[in-house]
């Protein structure tokens, strides 16, 4: 059964000439949910399989944004898959996969679904390989809060924030020096829940920040209490 949904999925993505359209979504999206499933659901050894067949199927469709839906599921495909063999994927997979979901974000058609997997996936990778990697795993949200050497930054999302709080419960104060750097913007943004969120779970996770970030978030507290309007 496991292969068969498996083979199933990659039929329906590899076989088609690319004149033709992706296969149908509903088609598409439910092979895409049963492999999650089984991706969650399988014993150890099993699990490696899937893996092993659902690894090429995710990076291929991570790289190939023409077809949308085959597109999006690969970015849902990806934190079940780095959370069933950790280690394989952050060592085989991880840097591509940063790569494609830094190019998905620029797509503002992709943006959302882009930032809400990288977020995603955070929780499943170790120490080391958030220490490795930090730099691309913190590219986004600072791309979006500093000026490039255009003098112009990134186009500003909250769910950008998402991925803060995951790579501060993993790595705790060595968060601090990336997050002095993002400080005075990240406490000049608009209200938002996203916000309020984020600097909570900053401040629990980074001691050393902890004063700045809780003195913002009382800040939204007196802001809400006083019937300021925020942005969603």
């Amino acid at each position: 059964v496991q292969h068969g949904a498996m083979l199933a999925l990659l039929a329906c993505a590899r076989t088609r000439p690319p004149s033709l359209p992706p296969c149908p979504s509903p088609a598409a999206s439910h092979c895409g949910a049963r492999v999650r499933r089984l991706l969650a659901e399988a014993s150890t050894g099993s699990r490696h399989s899937v893996f092993k067949m659902a690894a090429p199927f995710v990076m291929s469709h991570l790289a190939q944004r023409r077809h949308a839906v085959l597109h999006l599921i690969a970015l849902q495909m990806l934190p079940p898959l780095a959370a069933a063999r950790p280690d394989d994927f952050a060592r085989s997979h991880l840097s591509d996969a940063l790569r494609h979901i830094d190019a998905s974000i620029r797509d503002p058609k992709y943006r959302l679904d882009a930032l809400g997997a990288h977020a995603a996936l955070l929780p499943h990778l170790s120490a080391n390989a958030a220490r490795e990697h930090l730099a691309e795993l913190t590219a986004p949200v600072r791309e979006m809060l500093l000026k490039t050497s255009g003098g112009r930054a990134r186009a500003f999302v909250p769910e950008a924030l998402l991925s803060l709080p995951p790579l501060a419960r993993t790595l705790g104060d060595e968060m601090a020096a990336p997050l002095r750097e993002l400080l005075g913007p990240l406490l000049q943004l608009p209200l938002s829940s996203a916000l309020g969120t984020c600097l909570t779970d900053l401040a629990a996770e980074v001691p050393s920040l902890a004063r700045p970030l809780r003195d913002r978030a009382l800040d939204l507290v007196a802001t809400i209490l006083a019937g300021v309007p925020w942005v969603d």
